[in-house]
């Protein structure tokens, strides 16, 4: 249950479906001069395939890392990914500064 809630949760915030669509968002926080934080967010969908890469600040990745694990459970390690499969239908990478 809880898996289907991210995954719906991060399909609605994302984009609302079409047949074919593809999006990107950056987003910058800044304070005067400095920077505090950057989001990269792909989104791309067909009748086929549906994909979701976020590209983030590094500092971040635990704490991203630690919440998808809350859901999927245990992620095996691949190299710098840490990886979540189920099945064929599903599968989430996670390394530090990017989640797809």
């Amino acid at each position: 249950m809880k898996k289907i809630l991210l995954i719906g949760a991060i399909l609605i915030t994302a984009f609302t479906c079409q047949a074919q669509t593809a999006t990107a968002v950056t987003k910058t926080k800044t304070s005067g001069t400095t920077t505090h934080s950057t989001v990269s967010i792909n989104v791309s969908d067909s009748n086929e395939v549906y994909s979701y890469s976020a590209i983030f600040d590094k500092p971040k990745s635990a704490n991203a890392i630690k919440e998808i694990g809350k859901v999927f459970g245990k992620p095996v390690t691949e190299g710098k990914n840490y990886v979540w499969r189920e099945g064929e239908s599903l599968e989430i990478k996670a390394r530090e500064g990017k989640i797809s």
